[in-house]
């Protein structure tokens, strides 16, 4: 009897133990099948959802409204173009090779000025005309003297033609020859040394006058009539060769990085409307340490009576 109570009250012990688990087993159980049920549910909307968009698209298409905007998509082609920008900057009007003309002779008093600044000259062209009287009469001189010289050696050939008939015969000395023939060529170089000096004084004579060096155009003059001019009297006319003009610009450092020599340019004179197409031929390669500014120099073709030298411009 006492057995028997003891075995029972060892399962009723066993039942008390286990009884968690298995309520534990079945909440997992009810969890995993609301899970279930809930992924089915998701998956049936999903695919409603989908058929009624794929209905709403096909109105659509076939020209019925749409809830919905369709997005528009822009395609870009990927490609190079250069970007132009603009400097502008103030400046002067300078000739782009200027030439001071002087004195190149022995100088003397002017007699005329020939040319005004702003007159086109071309080539060895006479700017100006100064005394030659003097001079002039020493060119005679050294004319008659060739004169002369040509004289006595026509007379040295004479006396010599005659000698040679005569030594065949005896009457002349092979010595008397030698001394004749020496007369002779004595007296044509004098002929010869008579005009390289003639020659001489042309040339000097010829320099007298001031020319110009080049075709170009006069800037200034500094020579008037009455005037005694010399080689030291310094430049007397300071031209434009060729009549090349360019512009001079300060531009800040930061500008300077931005073009290089060929760049394009355009020169506005200012108080007018005319714009000159220029091209930049220098680029200072050195910056003012103060200003942080350098030169820039734009060449560009004048036109007669449309730009002055010192002038300021726009460019």
């Amino acid at each position: 009897m006492n057995y028997e109570r003891k075995v029972d009250g060892m399962d009723s012990l066993a039942g008390y133990e286990y009884a968690p688990d298995n309520r534990r087993r079945r909440m997992l159980l009810i969890i995993a099948v609301a899970l279930i049920l809930a992924a089915l549910a998701a998956a049936y909307f999903a695919f409603s959802a989908g058929k009624g968009d794929g209905a709403a698209t096909a109105a659509g298409g076939a020209g019925g409204p749409s809830g919905e905007s369709i997005p528009n998509i822009t395609v870009v082609i990927p490609g190079k173009q250069s970007v132009q920008a603009q400097i502008s900057a103030n400046g002067t009007i300078a000739a782009r090779r200027e030439m001071p003309v002087g004195v190149a002779g022995e100088g003397g008093q002017v007699v005329r000025v020939l040319v005004e600044p702003g007159q086109w000259v071309g080539a060895g062209q006479t700017l100006a005309v100064i005394d030659r009287s003097v001079q002039a009469q020493q060119a005679a001189a050294l004319s008659a003297s060739i004169r002369v010289a040509q004289a006595d050696a026509d007379l040295a050939q004479a006396e010599l033609t005659r000698a040679e008939s005569l030594v065949s015969r005896g009457f002349i000395s092979k010595a008397d020859m030698d001394r004749k023939r020496a007369t002779r060529d004595a007296a044509n170089a004098r002929v010869r040394v008579a005009q390289a000096q003639y020659q001489e004084a042309t040339a000097r004579n010829n320099r007298l006058n001031i020319v110009a060096p080049a075709a170009g155009l006069v800037l200034t003059r500094q020579i008037e009539p009455g005037q005694i001019v010399s080689s030291g009297s310094g430049v007397l006319f300071r031209m434009a060769r060729g009549g090349e003009m360019e512009m001079m610009a300060q531009l800040a450092e930061a500008d300077l990085a931005r073009i290089a020599v060929g760049t394009r340019a355009t020169v506005t004179p200012v108080g007018t409307n005319l714009n000159l197409a220029g091209q930049i031929w220098q680029v200072s390669p050195v910056i003012n340490p103060d200003t942080r500014q350098g030169m820039v120099r734009i060449a560009f073709p004048i036109r007669r009576h449309c730009v002055r030298a010192a002038s300021p411009m726009r460019g």
